[in-house]
């Protein structure tokens, strides 16, 4: 793009972005349907929570988080409305409650893009590439195919397939925003499809009828085999209570609450303040549908039992005695066929949910990223964007780099964080809440020329209301997910993660504010009594 300049306040690093109002409300939607991700959702749900928190009612615990996650994106929702520019909720936390916090809070954000992005290619290849294998394999009858879904857990082999990934949905975004968009409704057609054949299948079926294909491919007895090899190892099927109840509503929390994507690129969605908290509303709304009924599907025919014992079995790692390599949704609706079209759809569609982890938390990552540097907190580079495509390309470099580094410590060296990073998300979820909660008292005078300026619930601003109820919630998931041994959140690498995240963002704010002002005579304190220009 053309030379930086300064604002007319001399702040900014220049008049204008250069991003464009191009994201419609179904781009929007999309958006945040796929971060949200119904097909990893079922997935995570469905095996890991009968697994961790047996006994617990899980439909419930869906439907519970499912609410809360609609408050949380209504507030979400009317912060980017009110405040409509790309950086999420960064933008919006620093003018509110304090720079440092707003910086630090979404460094810690950028972190977690790059390590979700990680995440989502490992399930890209374990949940997507690796069952697609395996039901082909089965059903036509080819060790080869089944040699080959199993070769991909290669530490190089994987590797490669994942650095594949990354690099074309980076390349992707790079050439512009609309392309990946095109290939969005693609792979939204697919994965639709897919959740939509395995349903059928379950919903047509029993758990008589599901044993009896298990046991054809598996072998005879191994339904009730397996639960009983899960017992042995240390799995309980546990009794009702509280506790459990809670700990479920954390596991659908992996996915229900995160419908806010489009906050992160707010200065490039048409009729922001309308767009905005309809679009995240809607995603949520369905996906809590679309899991609940898939869940009562899945434990009516696969069995309870079941689903906690292979989920038990696949997190102790104990793949040896564990039916069909994995725990998977997927898997267990292709078991139900034998009609190639219907297995290749299926397997088609699982690709395509776990593959859209990549670019979105690519395409989120790079915009915060975009907007330290359109503020002078990093290197002002990091927020130039191509007078062709409209894209932060260096940004989106950076964030694709540092997933590729992620990636590769993870192949190679099995280093697992990823509980690390959720409990980083409720806490940021919470530090966001406080800001919106505060918006329209510390920031009167922004808040009351915003879109959201006249809305109000008994006489209070109806963002006040939603956030106090987001932050009682949040608040009380995060201190559940740092104290509960179950959830894996509380281990001295997640306590260290968490802490070294926190403390670097806030030394990167301070020492950028210090170098400023004494290289560059820009005080950052100035900047942050504006909002950043369209």
């Amino acid at each position: 793009m053309a030379e930086a300049r300064k604002s007319a306040a001399g702040n900014f690093l220049r008049e204008a972005t250069g991003l464009v109002r191009q994201v419609t409300f179904f781009d929007a939607f999309l958006l945040n349907l796929f971060w949200l991700n119904i097909g990893l959702g079922i997935g995570i749900t469905f095996s890991f929570a009968p697994a961790a928190f047996p006994g617990s009612n899980i439909i419930v615990g869906v439907a519970i988080a499912t609410v809360f996650s609609m408050i949380n994106v209504a507030m979400y929702g009317l912060l980017s409305g009110a405040i409509p520019r790309s950086g999420g909720e960064y933008v919006a936390v620093s003018r509110i409650l304090h720079p440092a916090i707003g910086f630090a809070a979404s460094w810690a954000v950028v972190w977690s893009n790059a390590f979700i992005i990680v995440l989502g290619t490992f399930l890209f290849v374990a949940d997507g590439i690796s069952p697609a294998l395996t039901s082909i394999g089965l059903l036509l009858g080819n060790d080869a195919i089944l040699n080959a879904a199993f070769a991909v857990f290669n530490p190089v082999t994987q590797f490669l397939i994942g650095a594949g990934a990354i690099l074309f949905f980076g390349i992707l975004l790079a050439a512009g925003t609309r392309n990946f968009f095109t290939v969005q409704k693609i792979f939204f057609i697919l994965g639709s499809i897919a959740v939509v054949l395995a349903i059928i299948l379950f919903a047509t079926s029993s758990n008589p009828a599901f044993i009896q294909a298990l046991e054809a491919v598996e072998g005879e007895g191994v339904y009730a085999a397996t639960i009983q090899t899960a017992r042995d190892a240390g799995f309980a099927v546990g009794s009702p209570s509280f506790t459990a109840l809670v700990g479920a509503i954390a596991v659908a929390l992996f996915t229900m609450p995160w419908g806010f994507a489009t906050v992160a690129i707010g200065g490039e969605v048409r009729e922001a303040h309308r767009t905005q908290p309809l679009a995240m509303m809607l995603a949520v709304a369905v996906t809590g549908v679309v899991i609940i009924i898939a869940g009562l599907a899945i434990t009516s025919v696969v069995g309870r039992d079941f689903l906690g014992a292979t989920g038990y079995l696949f997190n102790i790692g104990d793949f040896d005695n564990l039916p069909l390599g994995a725990p998977y949704f997927n898997f267990f609706a292709s078991v139900l066929t034998r009609n190639p079209i219907i297995i290749v759809l299926i397997a088609a569609g699982f690709i395509s949910w776990t593959f859209m982890w990549i670019p979105i938390n690519i395409l989120t990552g790079s915009r915060m990223i975009f907007a330290w540097a359109f503020d002078r907190v990093v290197p002002e580079r990091l927020a130039d964007v191509s007078d062709r495509t409209h894209t932060p390309v260096l940004a989106i470099s950076l964030i694709t780099g540092a997933a590729l580094v992620f990636w590769a410590i993870w192949t190679f060296t099995g280093a697992y964080f990823l509980t690390s990073f959720i409990m980083m998300g409720f806490f940021g979820v919470f530090v966001t809440s406080i800001g919106a909660m505060l918006f329209p008292y510390r920031s009167k005078a922004m808040y009351e020329a915003s879109p959201i300026g006249g809305y109000k619930v008994l006489g209070l601003p109806l963002i006040t209301v939603l956030a106090a109820i987001n932050a009682l919630f949040f608040g009380a998931m995060a201190v559940f997910s740092a104290t509960n041994a179950d959830y894996g959140a509380n281990t001295p690498a997640a306590w260290i993660t968490f802490a070294a995240v926190y403390v670097t963002g806030f030394i990167v704010f301070f020492v950028s504010k210090a170098l400023r002002r004494s290289q560059d005579q820009i005080d950052l304190e100035l900047l942050y009594r504006e909002i950043p220009p369209e």
